[in-house]
């Protein structure tokens, strides 16, 4: 299988500014089916393969009034989210940013659709919410 590591880590706009170019927020939106909300910061991404078949991994954080709309956006609703939700596999290349806490203390879920396999969890803080997702296509058929 040939596999093109694309890496992409980098600090967005604090208040959801643009992103041209295909840039971060396009990426988690194409790899996961998750809408950047604005407001959105640290929004980091790391994918491994290529639209055919990719691995995604995706953090960032967002105010607590957005986080509804995110997960929503995902296609789960937050009550569905559970505690101890296993904790989402590390991609092999060491990332800086890659850092979920515990499964104790997160919320997680999963989503499956048209062959792709979301993973969500998320963390709320004083002031916000740590988002982190993994996302896998379908192997290519034969």
């Amino acid at each position: 299988m040939r596999t093109l590591p694309i890496v992409f880590a980098f600090s967005l706009l604090a208040c959801g500014g643009s992103d041209p170019g295909g840039g971060p927020r396009s990426r988690v939106k194409h790899f996961t089916g998750c809408e950047v909300p604005s407001g959105a910061v640290r929004v980091h991404d790391h994918i491994t393969g290529d639209d055919a078949s990719y691995v995604a991994w995706v953090k960032l954080v967002v105010p607590k009034d957005r986080i509804d709309a995110l997960v929503t956006s995902c296609g789960l609703e937050r009550e569905a989210l559970v505690q101890g939700y296993p904790t989402l596999a590390a991609p092999e290349e060491r990332l800086p940013w890659w850092n979920p806490p515990e499964p104790d203390a997160m919320l997680g879920g999963e989503l499956r659709e048209d062959g792709r396999r979301v993973e969500l969890q998320v963390l709320e803080r004083d002031t916000d919410f740590a988002f982190y997702a993994r996302s896998e296509s379908p192997a290519p058929a034969p």
